[in-house]
């Protein structure tokens, strides 16, 4: 099997769709020898953060030579993208081979374990390839929720909980307790947690680590003074300040700086000089990402209203050139309504779009909630046209595409091609 076959292989498994639940990848990793125990792990769930978080992660680590695995979704432009060696992407080949294991024991038993998702296959091959190359230690971030998670079979050196917002609200609940119960599945007995949730959200991960039995550490920076009381909290460094864009990014590095502080507990050798250098070498793709700096693009994967209010604030602090054009793309699955509410008032002009998801929401669809806020509002069948209406203007001296990751790399795909 060739890297598309591969591919071809995975999106022919697009049709099971989102089916929460451990038995599927249980019984498979069971039969893959159970790689997921050849190596350590750090688990992190959240609404929001999480792939800054663990990049952060993952480049401290391969900086301080340790052979560091990375898994995270979804990609941008390439399956390869999801699993990562020393900061490296794997090769074609090497995820070809990965999911051809995955793909043969599943032919082999196609009657114990019926209709694994798209998630399942790319979760036990990326195990897969950091057993087979022995890694240090793996950064995984979860997919969807936590306690049923595919990721949820490893036992981490530490369980790391970003925040808890509302998203995905069909599978996960319509509240913020509920959400935070189901991250907090992935919480286990005598494993550190870290966590810069909030609120209710706080409270209920608090409740969980006191039942089960295990530490909680909010950093400094996360903690309200009046929860003071209820986590054990330990400092982190002040001096160091996070290589992603954005004031939100802040946090994320203070979870990320936490979990190294646990890591060195735990034997990894981290000196300061290790992690200064490691976090300058940190880089994460479509998050606040410039693409162009005359005219000055920026990509935002920003997919929920936390994530769209965390760019907006990011955007006022910036002090972009204006006039400002917003070319937003939202999947229908989404919270529209939300996202256009906390991102249109700040642009001058918008352009909804459709990105190439089979679940985006019509052009037309987010520009009606568009000119709810702002008169000028033009509709793009898709993000090339976008981009190209965006240019031709002459009216934007910087564009902004966001709404989603689909969005941006769609963004990517044909600013690649105009190059």
């Amino acid at each position: 099997m060739n890297y598309k076959g591969a591919v071809r292989s995975i999106e022919a498994r697009e049709k099971f769709g989102i089916n929460l639940g451990l038995s599927r990848i249980k019984a498979l990793l069971s039969l893959l020898s159970d790689p997921q125990d050849c190596f350590k792990s750090v688990l992190i769930a959240g609404t929001n953060g999480k792939g800054s978080t663990a990049a952060m992660l993952s480049a401290v680590l391969t900086d301080a030579g340790y052979r560091t695995g990375l898994y995270t979704s979804p990609h941008l432009l390439s399956y390869t993208e999801r699993i990562r060696l020393n900061e490296k992407d794997i090769s074609p080949s090497e995820f070809a081979s990965a999911v051809s294991a995955v793909e043969k024991v599943l032919k082999k038993h196609k009657k114990t374990i019926k209709d694994p998702t798209v998630f399942e296959i790319l979760t036990a091959a990326a195990f897969l390839v950091f057993a087979e190359k022995k890694v240090d230690i793996a950064i995984l971030e979860v997919g969807l929720g936590g306690r049923l998670d595919a990721t949820n079979t490893v036992n981490p050196l530490v369980s790391v909980i970003t925040n808890v917002g509302l998203d995905h609200t069909d599978v996960l609940g319509k509240s913020i307790a509920k959400i935070a119960k189901e991250k907090a599945g992935i919480i286990k007995k005598g494993i550190p947690v870290v966590t810069a949730a909030e609120g209710a959200a706080l409270k209920v991960i608090t409740d969980v680590t006191r039942t089960i039995g295990t530490t909680l550490a909010v950093p400094a920076a996360c903690l309200p003074a009046r929860q003071g009381r209820q986590v054990v909290v330990r400092d982190f460094r002040t001096d160091l300040t996070s290589p992603l864009l954005g004031r939100h990014q802040k946090k994320n590095l203070a979870v990320a700086l936490e979990v190294l502080s646990v890591l060195r507990k735990k034997g990894f050798a981290l000196s300061e000089n290790d992690i200064k250098r490691g976090l300058k070498k940190t880089r994460w793709r479509g998050r606040f990402e410039i693409a162009s700096k005359d005219p000055l693009i920026i990509l935002d994967g920003a997919h929920n209203p936390a994530g769209a209010k965390a760019l907006r604030e990011t955007l006022e602090r910036a002090d972009i050139s204006r006039p400002a054009t917003l070319i937003l793309g939202i999947l229908s699955t989404k919270d529209v309504p939300s996202i256009v509410r906390e991102l249109v008032p700040f642009f001058d002009r918008v352009i909804a779009t459709k990105s190439s998801h089979l679940k985006a929401a019509s052009a037309g669809d987010v520009a009606r909630e568009a000119k709810k806020f702002i008169p000028d509002v033009f509709c793009a069948e898709n993000v090339k046209k976008a981009l190209s209406l965006a240019g031709a203007s002459g009216k934007s001296r910087t564009a902004v595409v966001t709404g989603s990751l689909f969005t941006v790399a769609d963004a990517l795909r044909a600013l690649d091609s105009a190059a």
